[in-house]
């Protein structure tokens, strides 16, 4: 190897001699864009190089040859032989190294094996956390460009401009494979280790966002100037039920210091809340010292969210619940567009008056303010439950006492961030199972947690393997 090494530097020592006079040449021209491009690819290719003859040495040792044939047992696995095999470079340039491949032993059956010990494998590849024989730094910068870019067309537009390999089809095939991967982990995976609120002020919020499924209907009638062969389906919206968990500084801000938590599910209430709680648990929810839920007005949200906090050993008085400010504020202006019969400049001024008396925390002047306007009439006094209801949730003037936020812009912000600008697009429709997986990546990288998430892959596989590894031994 250490001869290949000498003999590849050598090489590379040449080619940028003889490159130099061409780089010095773009530099006087004023083109420095093709001096960066020519130096980069030059970087990139020597990269590449390396990369082959230390794998390739690394692959026929000795102990990653034990290790592999472990493996392979453990998985039941039994017939192991060399191969070659191709592995895609951070660099994306594909390269065939030698390796361990592991197939079933053969069945007298005539029917296939079926199932995870049916199926072959490159051990290692899948011990060194490979994905659909991409590396870890290929298939996380793939991954993050397709959450982050508008389309999978943007992301291969982009790898094609920096002369990076990528087809369209295998895009998204790792994106959706690493999303997988990591939803067996999901609330493990993003983040650090022993992460905990401990001691801390914790804020959480849950809102609902929009996007449009994909749902075959073979039984679905087509127009009839339709003479395509395409399947037939349906497109539904649906709501992402999206949550947030930060940390508050002493000044009732969001921590600047600490890294937020995003995640979301497009099935019900009650499973968006089973996955809070599994956060908070592992958060160690109990320990914090105050804990402020907030949020609109729905329904769904306050039947669960004290309830939740409570069965994990939360002390009441720890929890706050607000509504957000300014979705009650909404409501006042419902309130005052049924009074048709004042004028403008008396309604600004009833408003106004409004807004204060819930800012202040008068409700019961607010109420009695309310019911007076309404005069018995029914679409007001409907508007008034929705303050009667929540008057425990709005005392305003309480929470700036405690430092505490009036808002829930968190998860607006949230909302707009992780859903809205990627799974919300005109003419885009998605299947659940591959739009829930994206929103989990890009939930974690908006919340800075992208390398994090790596690493903790990159983690759990090993610590995974070297367990196999250990049980197996003993059995030897």
């Amino acid at each position: 190897m250490q001869a290949e090494l000498i003999n590849i530097i050598e090489n590379y020592k040449e080619k940028l001699l003889e490159l130099s006079p061409d780089l010095i040449s773009y530099l006087i021209a004023g083109d420095f864009h093709n001096f960066e491009n020519k130096l980069f690819q030059s970087c990139t290719d020597l990269y590449s190089q390396i990369a082959f003859v230390i794998l390739s040495a690394a692959a026929q040792s000795e102990e990653l040859k034990q290790k592999a044939q472990i493996i392979g047992q453990k998985r039941g696995l039994k017939e192991i032989r060399k191969s070659e095999v191709k592995l895609q470079l951070k660099t994306g340039d594909m390269i065939e190294i030698f390796s361990w491949y592991a197939s079933p032993a053969k069945s007298k059956r005539k029917t296939k094996k079926r199932g995870p010990n049916g199926t072959g494998c490159h051990l290692l590849l899948e011990y060194w956390g490979c994905i659909n024989k991409a590396t870890p730094g290929y298939y996380s910068y793939i991954s993050m460009l397709s959450i982050l870019c508008p389309s999978f067309d943007i992301v291969l537009q982009i790898l094609k401009d920096q002369n990076i390999q990528a087809e369209y089809k295998r895009i998204k095939k790792i994106a959706y494979q690493l999303g997988e991967t990591c939803f067996s982990h999901r609330v493990q995976i993003g983040l650090k280790p022993n992460e905990t609120v401990a001691g801390k002020r914790v804020i959480i919020s849950v809102d609902g966002g929009r996007t449009r499924l994909r749902e075959d209907n073979p039984d679905k009638k087509p127009s009839p100037s339709y003479k395509g062969k395409r399947a037939k389906f349906d497109t539904p919206w649906r709501e992402p039920k999206l949550f947030v968990i930060h940390v508050l500084d002493k000044d009732g801000s969001i921590s600047k210091t600490e890294l937020p938590i995003y995640d979301a599910v497009i099935n019900d209430a009650n499973c968006c809340f089973d996955l809070v709680a599994d956060y908070l648990k592992k958060l160690k929810i109990e320990t914090a010292t105050e804990i402020l839920v907030i949020a609109d007005g729905a329904d769904w949200i306050w039947n669960r969210a004290k309830s939740t906090l409570l069965k994990l050993g939360v002390s009441q008085q720890k929890i706050s619940e607000a509504v957000d400010y300014y979705h009650a504020v909404e409501h006042i202006s419902d309130i005052i567009s049924k009074l048709r019969k004042l004028d403008n400049k008396k309604k600004n001024t009833l408003f106004k008056e409004l807004k204060n008396l819930l800012w202040e925390g008068k409700l019961d002047q607010f109420m009695l303010t309310v019911t007076n306007l309404a005069n018995g009439r029914k679409l007001i006094l409907d508007k008034l439950n929705y303050f009667q209801k929540n008057a425990k949730r709005m005392q305003y003037h309480l929470l700036r006492q405690n430092k505490l936020p009036c808002g829930s812009g968190i998860v607006e912000s949230a909302i707009r961030r992780v859903i809205n600008l990627r799974f919300k697009s005109p003419s885009t429709f998605w299947k659940q199972e591959n739009v829930e997986k994206l929103i989990f990546l890009r939930a974690i990288f908006l919340a800075g947690r992208w390398n994090i998430m790596i690493k903790n892959l990159i983690k759990f596989n090993h610590k995974f393997l070297q367990l196999n590894l250990k049980l197996v031994c003993s059995k030897i």
